[in-house]
């Protein structure tokens, strides 16, 4: 098995998961075309690890009481940093799947930590709503254990539904941050 991060095989442009139909300019559709695919590994490996950085900052913040905002504005620079890191490794021709694998590892990483960090400033939501995060919890366990015993290894989910559940993470993490509420 391959490290996580240095995979050196480019995905297979015929089974990339296109993310926008409308960045048609920014992709080399699968050539290494671009004179400078070291900078653009560093460029979206470096976003990736800011996200993956992201996690303790927010436990931090949330440990000294800081203002929510400072919190949402962690998850906004996050989530950008996910949106930004793919666009740049695909734009340079360096989307390998370790680097896929590495990026849904920061994911998981940063949102547990945001995870702790509303727990420790807004413990009542978290109580409020524990039956839902419960099966939300055992539900991604489940997930990661199914893909160890098929495949044998973690995956890394590109897919639209996957995007969507990362755009209601971040809605929801930073309403609550910016908040204090659960709900609009």
């Amino acid at each position: 098995m391959g490290d996580a991060v240095n995979d050196d095989v480019p995905v297979d442009p015929a089974n990339r998961q296109r993310d926008d139909h409308n960045d048609h300019n920014d992709r080399d559709h699968g050539t290494n075309s671009s004179p400078h695919p070291t900078f653009g590994r560093a460029a979206a490996l470096s976003l990736t690890v800011t996200r993956l950085a992201l996690g303790p900052i927010a436990l931090l913040l949330a440990s000294q009481r800081a203002d929510g905002r400072l919190l949402a504005a962690a998850v906004l620079i996050a989530s950008l940093s996910d949106v930004y890191d793919g666009k740049i490794a695909r734009h340079f021709g360096v989307d390998t799947p370790g680097l896929r694998r590495f990026d849904s590892i920061a994911d998981t990483v940063f949102y547990i930590f945001v995870a702790a960090a509303i727990w420790m400033i807004h413990p009542d939501i978290i109580r409020s709503h524990w039956p839902l995060l419960a099966v939300f919890i055992a539900m991604q366990i489940g997930g990661h254990l199914f893909d160890l015993k098929k495949f044998g290894r973690d995956t890394s989910y590109h897919t639209w539904t996957g995007r969507a559940f990362g755009l209601s993470l971040f809605i929801a993490a930073t309403l609550i941050f910016w908040s204090g509420s659960a709900v609009p």
